[in-house]
């Protein structure tokens, strides 16, 4: 059928049966505005439903209308906040199957699931009861509520229908929302999609396409589905009681005007007795000045009035958002021993505390609940918390490499072409001296070679083929630059042509003397043979015939026994050895990549080891060879302190030392690393 839009939502309904798509509406689909009765605080929410009823026999469209009916009174009459609402609006639909399925002659037996979700302003709350299913997309992002378990774990126990029992609990999940965000209600796909499919059908930019993917993963199944899309919202994100007070609040220098007026014209209390000075005698106040009195003063008493409703509204919603999250916490701590089942409402709780945040972030018993929520999510998927701090700005630059040999600290800025040497002092905690100029940039001459755009740069460890250890940047016309640990000596040779621009190279790393090179447009890594940092053969390809797929490939690494890994864009890593694949699959990982950046690949202690810099996650990930979740790595404090993560570029980690060093756009940081 034909999208609908509202004020501010763009929606639409999809009903396919046994893989037969038909126009209209399902029966228990439905987005309503707030109707004209419609209590106060229920003004501007649209109240969107989902409902799927199931039982031995067909169920009648009638008994559809009949709870939808029942679940709209309750919400929109309902005088409490929003959860309180969908609360009682769940109830009501459960009492109606209720009535229906118990009675002495009832018409069918039927049992449901139910999402209900209110789309308030700039953020959306949802109920669901039963088996529901519903999902959001934003950034290309994919959040599913109920959460999906983590792979490895105990499913979560599932919920009652409803009709089933008096006493249902229903879930609850809050969101903020950007203008363009789609949320869309299912039920009946026949099989569990894969995030990446349900991504791309819900990440189309047109609405009917979203509709027609969906359907087209229904196969031949029965699948009824509301999508939603949120438009751009008003300033007041629609509290039109704030807008009042808004436009009240704006006449403020008026106000102040009638004071001064007030002030000159009205007499002043003086002691009982005294006569007031003759200049008062005979003189009355303007008609003007009444008449603004007579405007203003009901304005004034109305922005009062106005701020107080906002306020007393601000304080019931702070307290309702902060009872939800305490509810949260005390069905994580009562779930059982199995942590996993408790994560959701950790989540949960997490989701509502930050809602309340917004509206009165300095409350110690919201920091409490925040701190216990987080720290138990960290806990179980082994998160490390660090203090990071900035080593060089990059005010021009953009970095996007870091290798580190004792306190040698070399930084590869790409935007400005130019690499960087900084010494840590002894203490290792910050660096020794104030951060000194290139130490190779575009434009130097080196060995007769003037080097243009710098590429990539390696380091390349001890081997029989190699007595020191060596770092080595490459240019885009191919030079490459060797330069010599603790001192400013460099060299300057070009590299062999392997018959593609050397320019395009994504990655280099280094391994027994021998220079490997990323070429990922190109589909093949070359591989040079050195002899004490001098490379003068022909590269030969790492793959001979059958070549993978590399155009996404981001970066690579070389384990201690040759085995080579790539990092690709969409977070897959892919592992060879001597030119043939070898299984990898990453394992454990509650949350998939975002964003990954940059791979790095540790020789240990304890034991050679994995680490990912996930951007889009703000975070950075450890895996063992193999694949299995060891832990990962975020910024302590709130936004202030987790903003170098942001932008994440480059990436080296001392196991040895304990300290993690990275790039984002604008900086060098370091930050230690807890003992093993």
């Amino acid at each position: 059928m034909a999208l609908q839009s509202s004020e501010h939502l763009t929606y639409g309904f999809l009903d396919v049966t046994d893989g037969v798509r038909y126009e209209g509406q399902p029966l228990g689909a439905a987005v309503l505005p707030a109707p004209r009765h419609a209590a106060r605080n229920r003004v501007g929410d649209t109240l969107c439903l989902l409902l799927e009823l199931d039982g031995p026999q067909p169920i009648p469209p009638t008994l559809y209308r009949d709870v939808i009916a029942a679940i709209a009174d309750a919400y929109f009459l309902h005088p409490g906040s929003i959860t309180a609402g969908l609360r009682a609006a769940i109830a009501e639909a459960n009492a109606a199957l209720l009535r229906e399925n118990t009675g002495p002659e009832p018409r069918t037996v039927a049992y449901g699931a139910l999402t209900c979700a209110v789309w308030h302003g700039n953020e959306v709350i949802i109920a669901q009861a039963g088996p529901a299913q519903a999902a959001m997309v934003r950034a290309g992002r994919l959040e599913r509520y109920p959460p999906p378990p983590v792979p490895g774990t105990a499913s979560a126990r599932p919920m009652l229908a409803l009709g089933q029992a008096r006493n249902l609990d229903p879930a609850f999940f809050y969101t903020p929302v950007r203008p363009g965000d789609r949320l869309c209600l299912l039920s009946g796909l026949p099989a569990e999609p894969g995030s990446e499919a349900l991504i791309r059908a819900l990440s189309h930019a047109d609405p009917e396409a979203v509709l027609d993917g969906l359907a087209w993963l229904a196969g031949e199944g029965n699948v009824s589905a509301v999508l939603v899309v949120g438009a751009q919202p008003t300033e007041d994100g629609g509290r039109k009681t704030e807008g009042r007070g808004s436009s009240v609040l704006r006449l403020s220098p008026v106000l102040r005007r009638l004071s001064a007026l007030l002030n000159e014209w009205l007499p002043q209390a003086r002691p009982r007795g005294e006569r007031p000075p003759p200049a008062w005698r005979g003189r009355p106040a303007p008609l003007g000045l009444l008449l603004l009195i007579a405007i203003l003063v009901p304005a004034l008493v109305s922005f009062v009035t106005a701020r107080i409703y906002i306020e007393r509204q601000r304080d019931a919603q702070f307290a309702d958002l902060l009872t939800q999250a305490q509810a949260e916490v005390e069905r994580a701590r009562t779930g059982g021993a199995d942590p996993q089942a408790a994560r959701p409402h950790w989540e949960a709780a997490l989701a509502w505390l930050e809602a309340a945040a917004a509206l009165r972030g300095d409350d110690p018993a919201l920091a409490e609940l925040r701190a216990q929520a987080q720290g138990e999510l960290d806990r179980m998927d082994r998160v490390i918390r660090v203090h990071p701090v900035r080593l060089r700005e990059f005010r021009d630059g953009a970095p996007t490499r870091v290798f580190v040999r004792g306190i040698e600290v070399y930084t590869l800025d790409t935007q400005a072409d130019a690499l960087y040497r900084d010494v840590l002092n002894q203490e290792r905690t910050d660096l020794a001296q104030a951060p000194a100029g290139p130490l190779i940039f575009k434009g130097q001459a080196v060995s007769a070679q003037v080097l243009g755009e710098l590429v990539e740069m390696a380091w390349l460890p001890p081997a029989a083929s190699l007595r020191t250890e060596t770092l080595a940047v490459l240019d885009a016309n191919g030079a490459l630059v060797i330069v010599a640990p603790g001192s400013n000596e460099l060299r300057a040779q070009m590299l062999p042509d392997p018959g593609r621009p050397l320019g395009q190279v994504r990655a280099m790393a280094g391994f027994q003397g021998n220079l490997y090179l990323l070429d990922a447009e190109g589909g093949q890594i070359w591989r040079y043979e050195g002899r004490e940092a001098v490379f003068s053969l022909p590269p030969r390809p790492y793959f001979d015939q059958a070549r993978p797929e590399l155009n996404e490939a981001l970066d690579l690494a070389i384990e201690p026994d040759g085995a080579v890994f790539v990092l690709r864009q969409d977070g897959e890593v892919l592992r060879f050895f001597g030119g043939n694949p070898l299984p990898f699959n990453i394992t454990g990982l509650s949350q998939p990549l975002g964003r990954p950046v940059a791979l790095f690949l540790s020789p240990g202690p304890p034991a050679p080891s994995l680490y990912i810099a996930d951007a889009g996650e703000q975070r950075i990930i450890h895996l063992s060879l193999s694949g299995v979740y060891l832990g990962q790595i975020k910024a302590d404090g709130g936004a202030q302190r987790a903003a170098p993560l942001q932008g994440l570029s480059g990436l080296f980690v001392d196991e040895a030392g304990q300290r993690l060093f990275f790039t984002n756009g604008q900086g060098l940081f370091m930050a230690e690393l807890p003992s093993q």
